[in-house]
């Protein structure tokens, strides 16, 4: 993959279906470790709650998007309101395939909604029970999500997280 090259990223949920697409972000890094891609004035396609449509928008603000390699995790990196923002999902490991970034999102997030005072939230832990029960996700499969969980809570407490909150970065590439 080479660098500014334009890409989809696929948002799937555990019973197969893609509930969100983000249209021609660019890739702008790729290391060993990780993929980055930009995704300001990327064009967002959503599935509707009920499955009866889509809802259409656009991404505004510069934003940066780590894709990890072999983890259970992705974290966006953005700027809005005057603030840094990351906000990081639960999400089995990514593929690369059809010029497309495609994952399962599991549903648990967190947010460090000021990076220069930082504080990790806990997201969406109701939406995990619900698909948990609705799409009855293996326990091999809840044990990864348990780890997920665990390890960005150690991460942040060890300031490994920090690597990711690159503001030169997001200057650069997030427009």
């Amino acid at each position: 993959m080479s660098s500014e090259k334009k890409i989809s990223v696929h948002a799937y949920k555990y019973n197969g279906l893609l509930y969100r697409t983000w249209e021609f972000p660019r890739i702008v890094e790729e290391t060993t470790e990780y993929i980055c891609i930009a995704s300001q004035n990327s064009e967002v396609i959503t599935t509707k709650g009920d499955n009866s449509g889509y809802l259409f928008s656009k991404i505004t603000v510069p934003t940066i998007w780590y894709f990890p390699k072999n983890q259970w995790y992705n974290l966006i990196f953005a700027f809005k309101k005057n603030k840094y923002y990351c906000y990081i999902n639960i999400a089995a490991p990514f593929i690369f395939e059809e010029e497309a970034i495609k994952y399962i999102d599991l549903d648990l997030d967190f947010e460090i909604r000021n990076i220069t005072k930082p504080n990790l939230i806990e997201l969406d832990q109701d939406e995990y029970e619900e698909h948990s029960k609705l799409y009855n996700y293996p326990e091999k499969l809840k044990k990864y999500i348990l780890l997920a969980e665990q390890k960005i809570k150690e991460m942040y407490k060890n300031k490994e997280l920090d690597k990711y909150f690159n503001i030169e970065k997001l200057k650069q590439y997030g427009k």
